[in-house]
């Protein structure tokens, strides 16, 4: 697995993420991927919620080695993801203000 990323500056790693439960709440312990996609490398493993993926096509087709090292690389860059806002809208009243275009008929 190492060699395939050795052969090459950069990679486009797509990583599809299902959920585990159906809990109201969600956390990164509850998401399980199920499609991880070494799109250069034509290499593609699949699995469904609580299998091991397995390799499809590319160097490992038929195996269901290394699928971890680019499921912990996705993990790391979307930890690496930084949200900056506010995480909630502020709660109470708030002043808003609209002027109305003055519609008042015209006499003459």
């Amino acid at each position: 697995m190492v060699d395939w990323f050795q052969e090459r500056d950069s990679h486009t790693l797509a990583v599809t993420y299902r959920r585990t439960n159906a809990s109201a709440a969600v956390a990164g312990s509850d998401l399980q991927a199920t499609r991880i996609h070494l799109v250069e490398l034509d290499g593609l493993a699949v699995g469904d919620v609580g299998t091991q993926p397995g390799w499809t096509s590319g160097p490992l087709n038929g195996s269901a080695a290394g699928h971890d090292i680019p499921v912990r690389l996705a993990q790391t860059l979307a930890g690496n993801v930084a949200y900056i806002g506010p995480r909630t809208i502020p709660e109470g009243s708030r002043e808003c203000s609209h002027t109305a275009p003055d519609r008042s008929p015209t006499v003459r």
